[in-house]
C-alpha cells in the first residue's frame, strides 16, 4: 500500500515538473514573439541589449537615426519602424522583416540582407551598395533614387515595387551571372 502511494507521488512530482518544463518554454518562446517597442535616446544600446536577451521584435519602434553598423541581428523584426537615416552597414540582416517601415535614407552597404522583407517599405535615397539581397522580398516598397549598385538580386521580388530613380548599375540578377565587384 506504501509503495503504490509513492509511486503515485513519483508521478504527480514527475507530471508536474513536465508541465512546469512546458510552461517555461512557452513563457521562452513568447518572450521571443512579444513586440519592444524602443523610442528616444540610447535606442541602439538599448535595442541591441534587448536583442542579446532574446527579443527580436521590435515592431513600432522609432530608430531615426540608429546605428546598427557591424551587428549581427538575423532574424529581427522592425515592421512598421522608423528607421529614416538608419545605419546598418556591414550587418548581418538575415531573414529580417522591415514591413511597412521607413527606411529614408538608410544606408545599408555591405549587408547581409538575405531573404529579408521590405514588403511596403519605403526606401527612398536609401543606400544599398554591394549588399546581398538574394531572395529579398521588395513587393509594392519605395525605392525611389535608392542605390542598389553592386547588389546582388537574384531571386529577389520587386513586384509593384516603384524603381523611379533607382541605381541598378553592375548588380546581380542571375544565378549564373558574376558578381559585380
Amino acid at each position: 500500500m506504501y509503495i503504490q502511494a509513492l509511486n503515485r507521488g513519483k508521478t504527480t512530482i514527475r507530471h508536474l515538473l513536465e508541465s512546469l518544463r512546458q510552461f517555461l518554454s512557452h513563457l521562452q518562446w513568447h518572450r521571443s514573439t512579444e513586440s519592444l517597442v524602443i523610442e528616444g535616446e540610447d535606442a541602439t544600446n538599448k535595442l541591441i541589449a534587448a536583442y542579446q536577451h532574446g527579443i527580436r521584435n521590435f515592431e513600432g519602434s522609432a530608430l531615426e537615426a540608429v546605428d546598427l553598423t557591424e551587428l549581427k541581428l538575423k532574424g529581427i523584426n522592425l515592421t512598421r519602424c522608423h528607421l529614416d537615416s538608419a545605419l546598418l552597414m556591414e550587418s548581418d540582416l538575415r531573414n529580417s522583416c522591415f514591413q511597412y517601415s521607413d527606411l529614408v535614407n538608410a544606408e545599408f552597404s555591405e549587408s547581409d540582407l538575405r531573404n529579408a522583407d521590405f514588403s511596403h517599405a519605403d526606401l527612398t535615397d536609401a543606400t544599398l551598395i554591394g549588399v546581398d539581397l538574394r531572395k529579398a522580398n521588395f513587393r509594392n516598397a519605395c525605392l525611389k533614387v535608392a542605390d542598389l549598385t553592386g547588389a546582388d538580386l537574384v531571386g529577389a521580388d520587386l513586384t509593384g515595387a516603384d524603381t523611379t530613380g533607382a541605381i541598378f548599375d553592375e548588380v546581380r540578377w542571375y544565378r549564373h551571372e558574376e558578381k559585380a565587384i
